[in-house]
């Protein structure tokens, strides 16, 4: 497997190989590369949703464990439906996932034109809520996990492409926390030899952007080691769940 170390790294547009031979991308970011205050910005709003539901679990209908959907989608009648998760806290939530949701749409715009493009295409039949952002907004639905480790999967219902940006509490990065692409091949060129590793791991930072297709490229993350840390992976793109 072909570990990617994040910490030398700005910015890396990754082409890999799937195992029938077509290929796609895993892109990354880091808040130390450009447009450093954009994506600084985004990590801080999604730290401060991180901590509204971290410190009130009981009140959090998980979408699976230690996973949070929220959000609104807006009906064809024109009625704003709210995600039950968004209901348990009331105004605060809107005002954080605002400004949430403004942030992520200026570092897609900077960072990931063309990924922007592709979600507002797939977006088409559900426009963003006023509450949460309306024109200047991302996505009507979020997913944030928390100390999230799991198995490779696929995410089969999502309609575009996506990004994940993970934040740690502390604003340190730390060891032994990855996002692990176990199904792509990927190819690289030493001392003028090509070798092909199977699989790819992406060492996560605070503040880190990676870009995928889960439809495509099974994925799977690990969480730092250590009791007192907590880290958050915040989820934009479009997914059937988002179309009502």
């Amino acid at each position: 497997m072909k570990i990617i170390d994040s910490l030398l790294y700005e910015h890396g547009f990754v082409e890999v190989a799937l195992p029938d031979g077509r290929k796609t991308s895993i892109d990354f970011h880091c808040k130390n590369g450009m447009f450093t205050e954009e994506m600084q910005s985004l990590n801080n709003a999604c730290q401060k949703v991180g901590h509204m539901w971290t410190r009130n679990l009981d009140m959090v209908p998980n979408v699976r464990k230690d996973m949070i959907k929220l959000g609104m989608v807006s009906m064809c009648g024109g009625l704003d439906v709210e995600v039950p998760s968004l209901k348990a806290f009331g105004d605060t939530a809107f005002e954080l996932l605002r400004e949430l949701n403004v942030s992520a749409k200026n570092v897609c715009q900077l960072a990931m034109p063309h990924l922007l493009e592709e979600i507002d295409q797939q977006r088409t039949s559900v426009k963003v809520p006023d509450a949460i952002g309306g024109s200047h907004g991302l996505c009507s639905i979020f997913f944030q996990s928390r100390n999230l480790e799991d198995e490779a999967h696929f995410d089969y219902n999502d309609l575009s492409r996506c990004f994940v940006i993970w934040t740690s509490q502390d604003g340190r990065d730390h060891d032994d926390w990855y996002i692990v692409f176990p199904n792509v091949l990927y190819t690289d060129c030493h001392n003028g030899v090509r070798v092909t590793y199977e699989g790819l791991a992406i060492k996560l930072r605070d503040g880190i952007i990676v870009s995928w297709d889960g439809r495509l490229v099974s994925h799977c993350s690990t969480r730092p080691s250590g009791d007192d840390v907590l880290t958050w992976g915040t989820w934009f793109g479009v997914t059937e769940e988002a179309t009502g």
